[in-house]
């Protein structure tokens, strides 16, 4: 069901709003931050933002769903400078291998593990990134609306983090 915003964007209607961008905005948060009570803390921060922004929404200079997710990717980034002595958790994430997979390969959950952990060492840019375009499925193009950069360097910046990826996971694989 397409909810559509009558009225424009406004403290008025920012009920609707916030009914039809939350879940994905949640959702962005949560790929972002692996406590979903952090993740959620992040993404009513950026609502409490857009709500005391909204005025200065300009719908000639992006659309709205950009400009909503520009505020949600500034906190999440925030949140990682916040904290001091980060450590990073992924029990109990739900981790979606963007490529067909022989399960028989994964003796061990560990793997699973030290992909996630691998991804979270890369520079954040490069993680968010990797992170929109498999586990969310979303396009080079979408991507780049939303980081505010080209399609082709999304492209670039794809291919260099999973060449890094690559060379981290066979120097483990070495190991074991």
């Amino acid at each position: 069901m397409k909810v559509v915003i009558k009225g424009g964007y406004t403290k008025d209607n920012f009920e609707e709003i916030y009914t039809k961008y939350y879940p994905r905005v949640l959702s962005f948060c949560k790929n972002k931050i692996s406590s979903d009570m952090d993740a959620e803390d992040v993404s009513q921060i950026a609502f409490i933002k857009c709500y005391l922004y909204i005025e200065s929404f300009r719908n000639d200079k992006a659309q709205f769903s950009t400009w909503l997710f520009t505020i949600a990717k500034n906190e999440c980034i925030t949140y990682y400078h916040s904290k001091k002595d980060y450590i990073d958790s992924i029990e109990g994430k739900n981790i979606d291998i963007p490529y067909e997979v022989n399960m028989n390969n994964f003796w061990n959950s560990d793997i699973l593990t030290k992909i996630n952990y691998q991804i979270k060492k890369l520079p954040l840019r490069d993680e968010q990134i990797l992170r929109m375009r498999f586990y969310k499925g979303m396009k080079s193009q979408e991507i780049g609306k939303i980081l505010n950069i080209r399609e082709i360097n999304v492209n670039q910046i794809v291919h260099r983090a999973l060449q890094k990826l690559k060379t981290k996971l066979e120097y483990l694989n070495d190991e074991v």
